[in-house]
């Protein structure tokens, strides 16, 4: 059956921009650094500049006045903390103003395969921000997808009864 999907996207640079949420999470960004990203958030109007948990108020303010919102991330870079405080952190970040909050996965129990307890903490941490009126986004870090990939293939191997099969990876 032959898609009757475009093969071309018209939009403009104002939607395009919509679309964009600006990180400003590298380590060695300064405050300096990070008001520069801030500003060019808010020039080109994107839909989030994603923050540290302690820039928060910093963005809240540099940003006040545009339509860009604060996006603090939580549990960055691995997700390695553990549900209570994670729920705690994204509780706070949206209490000082977060709208959308990026929370990292617990990158271990992904590759684990323990998907019980990631979906388990995403459904708490996911209450608490919408309680208070944020949304929250799920991060898988990118620099683990094949292993999570791989992780998935497994279980479906073993769900399918197949776990001693190889060739199926």
């Amino acid at each position: 059956m032959a898609s009757t999907r475009p093969k071309t996207l018209f939009t403009s640079l104002p939607d395009l921009a919509k679309m964009i949420d600006h990180s400003l999470l590298h380590p060695t960004m300064t405050d300096d650094d990070v008001w520069a990203g801030l500003a060019i958030s808010k020039k080109y109007s994107v839909a989030t500049a994603c923050v540290k948990p302690y820039h928060i108020l910093f963005a809240k303010k540099l940003l006040e006045g545009s339509s860009v919102l604060v996006c603090p991330v939580i549990g960055f870079p691995h997700g390695n903390s553990t549900t209570e405080v994670k729920i705690y952190e994204a509780s706070r970040a949206v209490e000082e103003g977060g709208k959308e909050i990026d929370m990292v996965v617990n990158v271990g129990r992904v590759l684990s395969g323990k998907w019980e307890y990631v979906k388990g903490e995403i459904e708490k941490v996911n209450k608490a921000v919408t309680e208070r009126g944020a949304i929250l986004k799920v991060i898988f870090e990118n620099d683990c997808e094949f292993k999570v990939l791989r992780v998935r293939k497994r279980l479906m191997r073993f769900r399918s009864g197949r776990e001693g099969d190889h060739q199926a990876m």
